[in-house]
């Protein structure tokens, strides 16, 4: 039996708070329990800021040396499917794993009867097409964004940072990691108007879901 979403994000939170809490304790002058206990909560205050995707700056400490990679990762993935968080949801990208292992195990046993199940829900093929779409919609955005802004004199990583950081509605993970990594690169409000403009048509985007504005655009749906 496979465990509901609300378990996949709280573990993620503990998981990544651990993360934050070392990476504080190893940068830390001081010691001791106490010391401890705020690395962990500022660790555990940090993740959930983060998997959230609300960005709230919780220290300077905790934020600073979070590693570029791990903060696309967290950024792409974001928060439960029916909260106001940005990314592309616990749910949606559990289940792409969940199928693609699934079709790698017809593979090796052709014959073979797997569930496809997320907790007591049924995934058929319907929903993990439009699930598939989702996730295609969502990269070609981010792709576009990437060109867009890198056009601009921007470094490809910076530039695909702030795509993913805009799509995915956490736009302060952008001054988080540029700060530390990226020190010579302006800021969202020294980027150019071409730049800021994409950007901000890609947080609109990221926040009204791709599928809901690509149903929009069904022609036939309008016609009936």
């Amino acid at each position: 039996k496979e465990l509901p979403e609300p378990f996949w994000i709280a573990a993620a939170i503990i998981l990544f708070g651990l993360v934050v809490t070392i990476m504080l304790l190893q940068n830390s002058p001081e010691s001791g329990f106490l010391q401890i206990f705020r690395s962990w909560t500022l660790g555990l205050a940090t993740a959930a800021s983060y998997i959230s995707t609300t960005g709230l700056t919780i220290s300077e400490r905790s934020h600073d040396g979070i590693p570029y990679l791990v903060m696309i990762i967290i950024c792409l993935i974001g928060g439960g499917r029916f909260s106001t968080a940005g990314g592309l949801k616990f749910f949606r990208v559990i289940s792409m794993f969940r199928q693609s292992s699934r079709e790698l195990n017809l593979l090796i046993f052709p014959h073979g009867v797997s569930a496809s199940r997320f907790g007591r829900e049924s995934r058929d093929n319907e929903i993990m097409r439009l699930i598939w779409a989702n996730l295609f919609a969502v990269v070609t955005a981010i792709w576009i964004l990437t060109v867009i802004v890198a056009a601009t004199d921007i470094p490809l990583s910076v530039s695909f940072l702030a795509s993913v950081s805009s799509i995915s509605n956490i736009g302060p993970a952008f001054t988080f990691t540029r700060l530390p990594d990226f020190s010579t690169v302006p800021g969202f409000g020294e980027l150019s108007a071409i730049a800021q403009i994409a950007l901000a048509i890609g947080m609109i985007f990221g926040r009204l879901e791709f599928l809901a504005l690509l149903s929009l655009a069904n022609v036939v749906y309008w016609r009936s």
